[in-house]
């Protein structure tokens, strides 16, 4: 028998058959549409935990962040990646007395080390709710990494999600490609989410010390790719982790462009990303009275109308509905 961490899908619905919490992008201020079984999950920040530092993965439980994700790659040492595995099960236990959802970040498809990475993932009864890969280039990969989550999976294991990093020229280039084919043809995984790696795509662009503006076109491209698909964005991270004030400002400027969440490297940094891709007391109240004039309107058989001097049409109520499915979703925290 699989158990999955309690603490998570006791909120939430899962399935082998279909997708448990995908996000459909309709443009709006706070994307959040619901997924084709009623079910959405906000990942507004996800953090990075080391599996080889057992003071860290302590922390797990306590952390109050929407997304753990327990990390095999690059914030592990090449003489500490044995050990890194062989903390999942301590991990994935103590993520039971949370409600974060849990996912481990593979190394990527060229490391030598995914097989034995995944050989520890489904080594133990406690599973975690999805797997991350970092680097991710192309569909080729995706079609690798399928097939050896299928021959590592027990057969009475739930499917677990796909959250994907890409991170380099080319990666950005083929997203729609690679997602594409993540979206409609994997067969043991079911793709959420993808996060843009800045400091990588940087590097592959051959620029050090990059300001914002030499990521601001890629930034945009990649959020609506991703978005246009309905798979949720997550930002890059924000290194310097210690100025909350700039974490702030570009964690909001992020949710404004359409990102969905972000990536933090520190328990600080939680607090700030969540409240900053979250619907506001101001927004909230904005929906539901939208709303409730929309069907006061409705009922007189009148479509598009006026509210506090704007016209209001489909697309702005699409807006209003999304922030409140994000209330709604947050709630269950």
């Amino acid at each position: 028998m699989v158990t999955l961490i309690t603490g998570f899908s006791a909120r939430f619905s899962f399935s082998r058959l279909c997708p448990w919490h995908r996000l459909l992008s309709t443009g709006a201020d706070i994307d959040c549409s619901s997924s084709n079984d009623g079910v959405f999950f906000p990942r507004r920040a996800l953090m990075y935990i080391p599996g080889s530092d057992v003071r860290k993965l302590n922390k797990i439980p306590t952390l109050g962040v929407d997304t753990v994700a327990i990390d095999l790659e690059d914030g592990v040492a090449a003489n500490q990646k044995e050990a890194a595995r062989s903390n999942l099960p301590l991990a994935l236990s103590l993520a039971t007395q949370g409600n974060s959802e849990v996912l481990v970040r593979i190394n990527d498809m060229t490391s030598g080390h995914v097989k034995d990475d995944l050989k520890a993932i489904f080594a133990h009864r406690i599973k975690p709710h999805g797997i991350m890969l970092p680097k991710c280039e192309s569909k080729e990969d995706l079609k690798i990494l399928d097939f050896l989550v299928g021959f590592y999976t027990p057969p009475d294991a739930p499917i677990p999600s796909l959250h994907i990093m890409m991170e380099s020229i080319s990666s950005l280039l083929s997203i729609r490609d690679t997602c594409s084919y993540g979206l409609h043809r994997l067969k043991h995984l079911v793709l959420e989410s993808v996060t843009f790696g800045s400091e990588d795509y940087l590097a592959s662009l051959g620029i050090h010390d990059g300001e914002e503006s030499h990521l601001l076109a890629a930034r945009q491209s990649f959020v609506t790719q991703v978005k246009s698909l309905g798979l949720q964005a997550l930002d890059s991270v924000s290194v310097d982790y210690k100025d909350i004030e700039r974490l702030k400002l570009k964690s909001e400027d992020s949710a404004r462009m359409g990102f969905t969440g972000k990536q933090v490297i520190h328990p600080g940094q939680i607090d700030v990303v969540q409240s900053a891709y979250s619907p506001s007391p101001e927004s909230i109240e904005w929906a539901e009275e939208l709303i409730r004039i929309f069907k006061e309107h409705q009922q007189f058989g009148k479509g598009a109308f006026t509210y506090k001097g704007k016209m209001i049409d489909r697309p702005i109520l699409l807006q209003a509905e999304n922030i409140l499915k994000m209330k709604k979703a947050l709630r269950k925290d």
